[in-house]
């Protein structure tokens, strides 16, 4: 009889603990998610400036029409601007003054681009942040919405002044004098055959990365990751990614 009723006050014990056992596991992950997210969009106050954190998620999303090695060079998104300013710009090579109509509408061009792109980051920081610093992100917002309003509807001709013109050039081609187009791509194939891709279907045409397989594409992930090279990156599953990792250690 006493053994009967220790039996079942052990069983009545396990029924209750195993489902704290459950819930408190899915309160650990959640947080964990939940670290990983403000980490990587730089929400939590206090996190040093200087630290480029990376998480994987980030790097989900996918162009349509580009090859595997095109979406990892263009994952360095920074050197994508770069690249494509400077290409705009020597598309004028003849160009003998600041002052010619299609200069200053690609000078303006760039122009655009650039507040557009700070008014999008704009937008995803205040939808991010909260409090007092989701009240200082708002108050940036409006100053980038009324910045990209004004940039966008002015006429080239008279807002690219020659001074204005001249700042632009010497910055995109200072900053493109900093890049190694060949060696960027060098390392990318370098990343991507560590990872088990092999160099003919690296940039074959029509081999697109939203076409691969789960696998596959975690594996391009990583190699955005690796190739954006940040000082620390955000893994949602280190055992999945770690056979692969260990290549770059």
């Amino acid at each position: 009889m006493f053994a009967t009723v220790w039996l079942a006050k052990m069983a009545l014990e396990r029924a209750v603990r195993w489902p704290l056992y459950f819930i408190f596991f899915f309160c650990v992950l959640t947080c964990f998610a939940v670290l990983m997210h403000v980490l990587g969009n730089d929400i939590l106050i206090g996190l040093p400036q200087n630290v480029k954190f990376l998480h994987i998620a980030q790097l989900e999303e996918v162009a349509k029409g580009r090859s595997i090695l095109q979406e990892v060079l263009e994952a360095n998104t920074e050197r994508t601007r770069i690249l494509r300013e400077a290409n705009l710009l020597q598309s004028f090579s003849s160009v003998s003054s600041a002052s010619d109509a299609g200069f200053n509408k690609a000078i303006h061009e760039i122009l655009v681009a650039r507040s557009k792109a700070a008014l999008e980051l704009s937008q995803k920081i205040a939808a991010k942040r909260s409090g007092q610093r989701g009240h200082t992100a708002r108050q940036a917002l409006l100053v980038a919405e009324s910045e990209y309003e004004e940039v966008l509807c002015a006429d080239p001709d008279t807002h690219v002044t020659p001074q204005r013109a001249n700042e632009v050039m010497k910055e995109v081609f200072s900053a493109y004098e900093g890049i190694d187009v060949d060696g960027d791509i060098a390392r990318a194939k370098s990343i991507l055959s560590g990872l088990g891709f092999l160099e003919d279907e690296m940039d074959k045409e029509g081999k697109e990365v939203g076409a691969l397989s789960g696998g596959w594409r975690m594996r391009v992930m990583l190699a955005k990751a690796l190739f954006v090279s940040p000082d620390i990156l955000l893994l949602d599953e280190p055992s999945t990614s770690s056979p692969f990792l260990l290549n770059f250690v």
